[in-house]
Formats: structure tokens, C-alpha cells, sequence
């Protein structure tokens, strides 16, 4: 019989404890806390996750329930296994009834970056049709104050072209389905470097496919926002006149970027 490592040992009872089997989303939030309060008693059940766009990744298969429950976990401390059990029953306990948003939004005060809450609110604004425009540039401001440009630096120029525009979508109400998208476009390119830099306990091959998806989404995304900038000021938005000259400055600023910040 294979022998299972704790890790199992903790995935088999979480997964156990509220029928998890197929619910991968809730078991990631699960095995999460679950790993946060064993190592407060110093035990590391090495939990391969990453920070990704709706939260926590767990990178392990749940569905291979035959083989899950056929491994040995005699050899794992008594002590361990008990712990392990106990915190299960709690998390149980505190979690079981709450929807998975509730679970989602608690768990994203404990996120590396802040703006991490702020985009999942920005995407939650555009789900409503009755949300204000002001609610949404709350948020866009927020995340323009907070964005963490020392360790996102390579993504940052396109940060503030994409929130320049973002700006002045809300300003025309540019319809919600279509926000949700533009804001979706850089969210998920932040997404693949955030995993890249919040990820444990990763094997490297799993990490250099990581680092080819984004390199791949950022020259997309570079693509789409020196794209968009032509048809948005030709299809969306109309300035005023006072504010004409302040556009074709913006405008020039953009091209000017183009050209320069990414060669």
C-alpha cells in the first residue's frame, strides 16, 4: 500500500468532512485555513497554493477519490492526525453554512495585496445593474493609490493606461457586461504574476508554465489597450470642448509610450 503524506492525510478528511468531492473551489478555502492554523502548532503539511483570480489556489486533484483513500497514513504522527482532525471539526463548524462568497470575502482580507479585494469589487459592481458609476470609480481610485508597483513594475505602465481608460468608461456609463470585460482584460494578466509571486510549495515545471502563460498575456494585453486606445476615441468617448486638447495630449502620451516603454 502507498504511504500518504499529511498533506493527503489533511486533503482525504477535509474533503471527507463536507463532501467535497468535485467542489474544488470551496476545498481551497478550506485547505487554506486549515493549513494557516497547523502551523500555529508547527505543523507543515507543505500546501502547494498560489493566489490566483478568485483567491486561493490549491494545486491538488480532488477527483481521484479511489486513490486518495487507499493510502497508508499509519506512519504519520498519532498527535498530527489528531490535530489535523480537530481543526477539520472547527473549520466545519464555522464554515459549513456559509455561502461561498461569504467564505470568498473573508478570505480576501488575508490576500497579499489590497488590491486584490478591490478588483474582486469591481467585478462584483459590474455583475448589478443597480450599482452607481461612483460606487465602481471608488474602487478604481483605490486600486490606483494601492497598486503595488515595486513588485508589479513590469505591469505597471500598463496599470495606468488601462485605468485611464477604465476612468473614462465609467464617466460615459459604458454598459456594465462590457466594463466587467475591459476589467477582466488586465485582471487576469495581474492574476498569472500574482501566482507567480505568491506561490508555495510549487513544483518548477508547473512555475515555468506559469511564467510562459504570462509572458503570453502581457504582450495580449499590450495589444488589446494599443488597440482599444484608437477605438475608444473614435466610437466611445466625445470630449467636451474645453477638454479636447487634454485628450489629444493623452493621446500622444499613449503613442509616445508605445514606442518607447516597451522597447
Amino acid at each position: 500500500m502507498e504511504r500518504g503524506t499529511i498533506l493527503d492525510f489533511a486533503a482525504f478528511h477535509l474533503i471527507r468532512s463536507f463532501g467535497g468531492y468535485g467542489k474544488k473551489y470551496r476545498f481551497n478555502k478550506f485547505m487554506y485555513l486549515l493549513d494557516k492554523e497547523l502551523k500555529k502548532d508547527d505543523i507543515d503539511i507543505k500546501l502547494p497554493y498560489s493566489w490566483y483570480r478568485h483567491g486561493v489556489v490549491v494545486e491538488y486533484n480532488i477527483d481521484d477519490v479511489d486513490y486518495i483513500s487507499s493510502l497508508d497514513f499509519s506512519e504519520i504522527p498519532k498527535e498530527s492526525r489528531k490535530k489535523v482532525i480537530n481543526i477539520i471539526k472547527v473549520i466545519m463548524d464555522e464554515y459549513r453554512y456559509k455561502t461561498t462568497d461569504e467564505v470568498n470575502k473573508e478570505e480576501y482580507q488575508e490576500a497579499p495585496y489590497k488590491i486584490q479585494d478591490y478588483f474582486r469589487e469591481m467585478l462584483e459592481i459590474t455583475k448589478s445593474d443597480n450599482t452607481k458609476p461612483s460606487e465602481l470609480s471608488k474602487w478604481l481610485k483605490k486600486s490606483l493609490i494601492e497598486f503595488p508597483s515595486d513588485d508589479f513594475d513590469d505591469i505597471y505602465p500598463l496599470f495606468l493606461e488601462w485605468e485611464n481608460y477604465l476612468e473614462k468608461l465609467i464617466e460615459i456609463d459604458y454598459p456594465k457586461k462590457e466594463t466587467k470585460d475591459f476589467i477582466q482584460n488586465f485582471w487576469f494578466t495581474f492574476a498569472e504574476k500574482l501566482r507567480l509571486l505568491t506561490c508555495t510549495n510549487i513544483n518548477q515545471v508547473l512555475i515555468e508554465d506559469w511564467e510562459d502563460t504570462y509572458v503570453n498575456d502581457f504582450s495580449e494585453l499590450e495589444d488589446f489597450l494599443f488597440n482599444f486606445s484608437f477605438q475608444f476615441y473614435s466610437e466611445y468617448y466625445t470630449p467636451i470642448e474645453k477638454n479636447k486638447n487634454q485628450v489629444k495630449s493623452e493621446e500622444e502620451l499613449h503613442r509616445m509610450a508605445s514606442k518607447t516603454v516597451w522597447e
